[in-house]
């Protein structure tokens, strides 16, 4: 009887064939290297590469086997380990219910509370009346008086003016410039101007607590030299 049984070895699945490929390397290699008058280096590489390969599939069959052990499906581990009750049994009784003793701890009722969600107020955007867009003013000495439309929750007004100014006459390039500004309660402002020239002018919305509205449009105007 051969000491190795290939059955034997093949029934235990890739560690068996990886062990036996290597055994029948092993005998390749000490019959190559009996070989006169030397072993043939070609043969002697592809039984090393053989080899290799045997060890390489043990390992991996090895490993797998060991995976195997070591993973215990949940569903096993947690199942309780119970024995089938024989009903017929003399020894078996009958199971009385069980009355609990326990204090019952009324639930405590839960009021829902409201939540308020607060809401940003924002000032409207004030509305210019007058003078109107591209108006042209001759009077003199020169007096002007801008109005707006009255802003819901507002207190206060700021009124804001620029003139426009030229850069480089060469290019006809220009600039508007602020020359003044103030802060009303009313929906309406008189002033006197120095000087003639291009003119745009704003409104802003103030509340009581200073927070402002978005600035109107500028609206220009002009008064004739």
């Amino acid at each position: 009887m051969s000491i190795f049984d290939p059955s034997k070895l093949l029934s235990y699945g890739a560690i068996g064939l990886g062990f036996l490929l290597a055994f029948l390397a092993y005998r390749l290699l000490s019959d190559e290297g009996k070989r006169e008058p030397y072993p043939r280096k070609e043969m002697v590489r592809a039984i090393y590469a053989f080899m290799v390969f045997a060890f390489l599939l043990s390992f991996l069959g090895f490993s797998s086997e060991l995976a195997k052990s070591l993973y215990v499906p949940k569903s096993l581990a947690s199942a309780p380990n119970t024995k089938p009750v024989d009903m017929q049994s003399s020894d078996t009784k009958p199971l009385e219910p069980k009355v609990s003793t326990s204090t019952v701890v009324p639930a405590k009722k839960v009021v829902a509370a409201r939540v308020v969600k607060s809401v940003d107020f924002t000032l409207l955007t004030p509305v210019l009346k007058s003078p109107i867009i591209g108006s042209e003013l001759d009077s003199f000495p020169r007096e002007i008086t801008f109005e707006w439309a009255e802003v819901p929750g507002a207190v206060a007004y700021k009124v804001q003016a620029e003139i426009l100014k030229p850069l480089d006459p060469s290019t006809h390039a220009s600039i508007w410039v602020p020359i003044w500004q103030t802060q009303v309660t009313t929906t309406m402002k008189h002033d006197q101007w120095s000087g003639g020239g291009q003119y745009h002018w704003r409104v802003i919305a103030i509340d009581e607590k200073g927070r402002t509205s978005q600035p109107s449009d500028w609206w220009t105007f002009s008064f004739r030299s």
